[in-house]
């Protein structure tokens, strides 16, 4: 499986453990621009308005070893 692929199976496996928890969340995992993480070890960041959750992380968490992805 691509790192790609494994960050998408391990973002369902998170969000399925979220959904036990509070089943009326929405979480959407985007890919960010490259420019909106700078530093070496930025990876993600999470909006939060109500009940909706936009996590976005950067391109460059797909090319990272699947310790850092998680």
């Amino acid at each position: 499986m691509t790192k790609a692929g494994e960050l998408a199976r391990l973002f369902d496996v998170h969000l399925n453990e979220v959904r036990q928890h509070a089943p009326n969340l929405d979480v959407s995992l985007v890919v960010g621009e490259a420019a909106d993480f700078p530093a070496r070890r930025d990876y993600a960041y999470c909006a939060w308005d109500g009940n909706k959750a936009v996590i976005t992380v950067a391109p460059k968490l797909a090319r990272a070893s699947v310790h850092r992805q998680t």
